[in-house]
């Protein structure tokens, strides 16, 4: 993730040039173009740049929920 865009992975596929949206919940919807498209992972570049402490917060959010993902883990191993 940078000012300019995002790197996604989706099930659908897309196609480079193809206009998309992304839906972050409880944020804001980020649109732009596909500038690259390989398997399951795309390439999209922003029509807006986004700002430096939305990406810290994007970032922070992405990790906060990986980090209750790994917890659950760890408690299910634990209850084995």
């Amino acid at each position: 993730m940078s000012t300019l865009g995002f790197k996604l992975r989706s099930e659908y596929r897309v196609t480079v040039g193809r206009f998309v949206s992304l839906d972050i919940p409880g944020l804001t919807v980020y649109s732009g173009w596909v500038a690259w498209s390989y398997l399951d992972l795309f390439g999209l570049d922003v029509a807006n740049a986004i700002p430096e402490p939305v990406i810290e917060y994007i970032i922070a959010m992405a990790l906060q929920a990986s980090e209750g993902s790994r917890s659950e883990v760890e408690r299910r191993n634990l209850d084995i």
